[in-house]
Order: structure tokens, then C-alpha cells, then sequence
């Protein structure tokens, strides 16, 4: 009976062992760096809600715009106050708590009364 538990074990180890070398050395995953923009919806949305959080804590509406700048497309017009109105309404329609939808729509609005002009310059 013993000799059957070790035989099963063996045979684990073995698959293990063979399954192991397969995916590191014959069969190696290669990562690639998909843009930010190939993002399904629900994670630009999910995206656009972080850099509203941040945009909460700190009020920098130029850094919030060039971070949302990484979800902009090649070829279409860059309107970082169309992707937060998006954002806005995708949370309202999956269920995005009054926190989230606040924080949103105080990005929104911080967008809408950005006055470039007065941007400072970044080093």
C-alpha cells in the first residue's frame, strides 16, 4: 500500500517537474506593453476614477489631464472632459457608489474650469 503512495506522489512530482520546464524554457509566455487606450470600459472607467482620486487629494487639474491623456486614441480629438463625462455616466449605470460618482464629478468640473493660461510649467 505504501509502495502505491509513492508511485502517486512520484508521478506528481514528475508532471510538476515536466510542467515547470515546459512553461519556463520550451513554452516561455512573452509579455507585451499594451497601450493604456486598449483598456475594455469598465477599466478605462475604473482608470479615470483613480486619477479622479488623486485629483481629490491634490486639485492639479494639469496633472490629472496628462494623466488621462495616456487613455487618449491616435486619430480622434483629445477631450479629457468627454472621458470623465463617460466615466461619469458609466458609473452611474453600473452602480458606482455617491463616493466614486462625487469624486468624478468634482473632476468633471475641476476639467471644465481649467484655464491652461495659468498653468505652471513643469521642469
Amino acid at each position: 500500500m505504501n509502495i502505491r503512495y509513492a508511485l502517486f506522489g512520484l508521478t506528481i512530482l514528475t508532471g510538476f517537474v515536466f510542467a515547470v520546464y515546459q512553461g519556463w524554457s520550451q513554452r516561455p509566455v512573452s509579455a507585451q506593453d499594451a497601450p493604456p487606450n486598449m483598456l475594455r470600459a469598465d477599466f478605462q472607467s475604473d482608470y479615470i476614477l483613480m486619477v479622479a482620486e488623486a485629483y481629490g487629494t491634490d486639485g492639479d487639474a494639469q496633472r490629472a489631464i496628462s494623466q488621462l491623456g495616456l487613455l487618449a486614441t491616435d486619430g480622434e480629438p483629445y477631450n479629457p472632459y468627454g472621458m470623465a463625462s463617460d466615466a461619469l455616466k458609466f458609473g452611474e449605470e453600473n452602480g458606482y457608489s455617491s463616493r466614486d460618482l462625487d469624486l468624478l464629478l468634482a473632476l468633471q468640473s475641476g476639467l471644465l474650469s481649467f484655464d491652461p493660461n495659468f498653468a505652471t510649467a513643469e521642469p
